[in-house]
């Protein structure tokens, strides 16, 4: 399957997510305050984040420590979406504290490219000690009392 291929249904979904959020936005009888705004703007934003970094680790191609670094990453997107979204159902609480929604929408946003660091520092190093280790396992050393 080609990467055009794998991407598509991805594609899709985002779409169909964005186009929803968007519907039940505009449709619903929401009040268009400026936290409303800041709200959808904050899971617009959160939503690109998770379908773009998906498509981004399906298509790439990644060495020995792809398994670590595609499952890493994917959990911290989908912590981040999901971070996101609680804070834009109680987004509420904050009608008269503007900046402390943003604020707190700056926070989640630092964590989750910290953790991103994180695992791609921790799968670079997985993938190196890896590397040391099927050196040694192919290193024909001479077994006990062997020649």
């Amino acid at each position: 399957m080609n990467s055009k291929n794998s991407v598509l249904p991805l594609v899709a979904i985002g779409a169909i997510l964005i186009g929803l959020t968007l519907a039940v936005f505009f449709l619903l009888e929401i009040e268009r305050t400026e936290i409303a705004l800041w709200a959808l703007g904050a899971l617009l934003l959160a939503e690109v984040v998770l379908i773009g970094g998906l498509i981004a680790l399906r298509t790439s191609t990644s060495p020995a420590n792809g398994i670590f670094l595609k499952a890493g990453v994917t959990s911290s997107l989908i912590i981040y979406f999901a971070a996101t979204f609680i804070t834009v159902l109680i987004s509420g609480i904050f009608a008269n504290m503007i900046n402390v929604f943003v604020l707190l929408q700056l926070g989640i946003i630092a964590f989750f490219l910290i953790a991103v660091v994180l695992v791609a520092t921790f799968a670079k190093s997985i993938a190196n000690r890896s590397v040391i280790d099927a050196q040694k396992v192919n290193n024909h050393e001479p077994k006990r009392g062997g020649f």
